[in-house]
């Protein structure tokens, strides 16, 4: 039996590496990845497949960041995010991801995944920053207190004479309004 040459072998990220690392950097990492191993395998219907999970995981990790902004103070948001993430790796390998498994075992080439695995952390680092500006953006804007407790009637700052400390009072709350009927 003819051993292949290395130039003939196709240059692929190790597959069972891909599925590995798309649990840490989610399945729109896996998908990419494993959408460019399918070009190189010469399966372009497999390709168009492994996108259409990038985009479509894409989508619901956007959907999902902005829920999670705008329910921040709900106790089960706290808890909802690595639930959210394990549950949409697994959809993603019984549909589509395993299905290179099957050529982890057949001789390849690899190609380097330290580039890759650059850019899944600067998608995390991305996806605090969105998290931490939508935050700020509600804060700033009055639609959400700084704290679920906060005072809605706001705080009175002050100095006093001969001090250097902030005094921070809260305002007594509005007086209902009277009614005029007898």
């Amino acid at each position: 039996m003819a051993k292949s040459s290395p130039a003939s072998l196709p240059a692929l990220y190790p597959p069972k590496l891909v599925c590995a690392l798309a649990l840490i950097f989610t399945p729109v990492f896996g998908a990419v990845l494993q959408g460019k191993n399918w070009i190189e395998l010469g399966r372009p219907d497999e390709a168009r497949a492994s996108r259409i999970w990038a985009r479509t995981a894409f989508w619901l990790i956007g959907f999902y960041l902005v829920f999670q902004t705008l329910f921040r103070h709900e106790p089960i948001v706290h808890y909802m995010g690595p639930y959210f993430l394990l549950v949409l790796w697994a959809a993603w390998m019984i549909t589509n991801g395993r299905r290179q498994l099957a050529h982890a075992s057949e001789p390849f080439a690899r190609r380097p995944i330290g580039r890759p695995i650059m850019l899944g952390a600067g998608g995390w680092i991305l996806y605090g920053a969105l998290s931490f500006t939508i935050t700020l953006g509600l804060m700033l804007s009055g639609i959400e207190p700084m704290a679920p407790d906060a005072p809605e009637y706001g705080v009175r700052l002050s100095i006093p004479e001969g001090s250097d400390k902030v005094l921070v009072e809260e305002l007594p709350p509005p007086e209902p309004a009277k009614s005029t009927e007898p």
